[in-house]
């Protein structure tokens, strides 16, 4: 899992513009709320407006300087993206100023600085419920910016979009699979080498809480289509979470200790009240999915 597949293989660089339009995508506005909480709680393919936002976040495990930072972040399945349209995003040396985006992989993977193209932004934020026309008046000066330096020959545009990074069909299999909040807290969180344990836990604690949404996301979904699981393998993962939840009492693993099979690094032995339950994982190069779990008394 950890050993992740290069996640921008092919895309071109240099003076070529990056284009970051929102592949229908719902666009909400950050409040005056806690900036962190908010960009935790919207869905995968969803964007929020910041304006004019000064303060230091940690995203991905990385730690995020925001200054007078006014633009859209979200999150594809593949990466986190802090698109700057005024003001500055800054990661260590990496900068992104007006025009430019910061590309943030899970696992705590290198930071990537691009340009956006704003005026496929403008089209996109322009047509969304929200009312942004400080925003809209800041990206038509980035746009008519760029427009001149593509006539001069300095850009070219390109069809690269962030929020899908590859085709759409294939970016809602990828949400299907992995795009769920609870295994996206978990790819977004800092390279960990507990990473494992903690798909293990996470797992324990919806079983616990009886929340048969989180179960199902943390299900291989190798048996219910993988690719398609659009086309109802979801409910029928869900279904089974819904089945394991009922299969018994797991309130007794709520103070559980998890510990690795030195034998099988893929097998977690957990242990609580005189029981154990022995949880397999399928590691793949997006996540460790929950193969099986088996409870011995």
């Amino acid at each position: 899992m950890r050993d992740a597949r290069r996640w921008l293989t092919g895309v071109v660089s240099g003076v070529l513009m990056m284009s970051a339009a929102v592949a229908q995508a719902q666009i909400r506005r950050a409040d005056t709320s806690d900036l962190s909480s908010q960009i935790a709680s919207i869905s995968t393919g969803e964007q929020l407006t910041v304006e004019g936002y000064n303060g230091d976040l940690i995203l991905s495990g990385h730690s995020v300087n925001l200054k007078e930072f006014s633009g859209v972040i979200g999150f594809s399945s593949e990466t986190l993206y802090l698109l700057t349209i005024a003001g500055e995003a800054r990661v260590g040396e990496a900068i992104a100023d007006s025009g430019h985006m910061l590309l943030i992989p899970p696992y705590g993977r290198d930071v990537t600085r691009l340009r956006f193209d704003a005026r496929r932004l403008h089209k996109a934020v322009a047509s969304s419920e929200a009312s942004m026309p400080a925003l809209l008046a800041s990206l038509d000066k980035v746009a008519d910016g760029q427009e001149r330096k593509i006539f001069f020959g300095l850009l070219a545009r390109t069809e690269f979009n962030v929020a899908t990074m590859g085709s759409a069909s294939d970016e809602v299999d990828r949400r299907s699979r992995i795009g769920g909040t609870a295994i996206r807290q978990i790819r977004f969180a800092s390279q960990d080498a507990a990473a494992e344990e903690k798909i293990v836990t996470r797992f324990l604690v919806a079983l616990i809480d009886r929340d048969a949404q989180v179960v199902s996301q943390f299900l291989d979904p190798l048996p219910y289509g993988y690719g398609s699981l659009p086309n109802g393998g979801d409910q029928a993962r869900l279904a089974m979470a819904q089945s394991l939840i009922a299969e018994q009492d797991w309130s007794v693993f709520r103070n559980a200790v998890s510990d690795q099979d030195e034998a099988n690094k893929t097998t977690w032995i957990v242990k609580a009240g005189g029981k154990e339950a022995v949880v397999k994982l399928r590691p793949t190069t997006e996540f460790a999915f929950v193969q099986s779990i088996e409870v011995r008394k």
